[in-house]
């Protein structure tokens, strides 16, 4: 299964194609984070991303436990026991995803690791009650987060959320460090925030600056 070390978060990620972004708002479409990496490097990011995709397609409960008997050699790993769904695209794109996010999550659980998912599957309505569904399945491994921007209506009661697009919209929000104290590798060792146990309850609500 192929995932990468994510150097500005500090921690390993899980990536798919912007293709995959079916839910996006029109808003995120146009400021999303990767779009400068697009434009600066669309010529290698194309066949990275085909690979990322051939990769999610193929996951099962095998390339699963392959993936963490190698990141169990990672000291990085073993520092923070923390991976990311994804930082680029949506592991929750369509109903057929399902499966697979379990998949990483029950390998998650026995290797007593935190997956970290952002996720625009809060809009569709035909994906929220099994991503709820996820998140109490797995309380102890999942934090499952809306994101949101200020074109979105607010998100459904019980969703944490993580939210850009608006640097003054800070009132009952929690500041990244990550993006408001541009310290790289801030994920790894953040302490509470997206990873609190709060999450869960959906009382964790992460502001990103936008630049």
């Amino acid at each position: 299964m192929r995932i990468r070390y994510c150097t500005d978060i500090g921690l390993w990620s899980v990536d798919r194609p912007r293709s995959s972004c079916r839910h996006a708002s029109p808003f995120c479409a146009r400021h999303c984070y990767n779009a400068s990496l697009y434009r600066a490097f669309g010529h290698t990011m194309a066949p990275s991303d085909s690979l990322s995709e051939v990769s999610w397609l193929s996951l099962s409960p095998a390339t699963v436990s392959a993936m963490f008997d190698r990141l169990e050699r990672s000291p990085r790993f073993r520092r923070s026991r923390r991976l990311r769904l994804m930082t680029r695209g949506e592991a929750l794109s369509t109903l057929s995803d399902l499966p697979r996010v379990r998949y990483f999550l029950d390998g998650a659980r026995a290797h007593k690791t935190l997956v970290w998912l952002p996720t625009r599957a809060w809009r569709s309505s035909t994906l929220r009650p099994y991503a709820e569904r996820l998140q109490a399945n797995y309380p102890d491994t999942l934090r499952l987060l809306a994101s949101t921007d200020p074109s979105d209506p607010i998100a459904p009661p019980g969703w944490s959320t993580m939210f850009f697009g608006d640097n003054d919209a800070t009132s009952g929000r929690i500041l990244c460090p990550k993006t408001w104290k541009t310290h790289a590798n801030t994920c790894a060792t953040c302490r509470g925030r997206c990873f609190s146990p709060r999450t869960v309850r959906g009382e964790t609500h992460i502001h990103l600056k936008q630049h």
